[in-house]
């Protein structure tokens, strides 16, 4: 009898050294087999190219702002060429948070557009330029948000 319990007692202890150094290799196993995982997350090519887009799109608005810049000095003066190169860096910025599915990307993006848009119709008076500044983040932003439940 005394064979058994120890022969016993020696199964539960390598099991137990076994169950340790499986969880010292692999410390990231879910504590139970019942969580639910995470969204599967797919770029598609209509998304990749959108984010493509958002980058390009402050520095095509840096160069139209630029474009009529001498109109924009009398009216508004040098600090909104520093606003429009710093929005087109926030464009670039909220593109990749964007391509890595943070949701602030996306805030980014949204409030870099307005404020260029601001400053490019403070600088020319064009309402046409307006729409073209608007126009694009607001089609990004509604693809984007079909996709809006996979940002974190």
């Amino acid at each position: 009898m005394s064979k058994k319990r120890s022969a016993r007692k020696n199964q539960q202890q390598s099991a137990s050294k076994n169950q340790q150094q499986s969880v010292a290799k692999n410390p990231q196993q879910p504590a139970a087999k019942n969580q639910p995982q995470p969204a599967k997350k797919t770029r598609s090519t209509l998304i990749a190219v959108v984010l493509v887009a958002v980058a390009l799109h402050g520095l095509i608005l840096s160069a139209v702002y630029f474009s009529v810049l001498g109109e924009a000095e009398r009216n508004v003066g040098n600090w909104a060429l520093i606003a429009m190169f710093a929005t087109s860096a926030a464009d670039i910025v909220a593109a990749v948070a964007m391509w890595f599915w943070k949701r602030w990307g996306m805030i980014l993006y949204g409030v870099a557009a307005v404020v260029q848009a601001v400053i490019i119709v403070l600088a020319s008076g064009d309402i046409f330029l307006l729409f073209g500044a608007l126009l694009p983040a607001i089609i990004v932003l509604y693809i984007l948000a079909t996709k809006r439940d996979q940002f974190e």
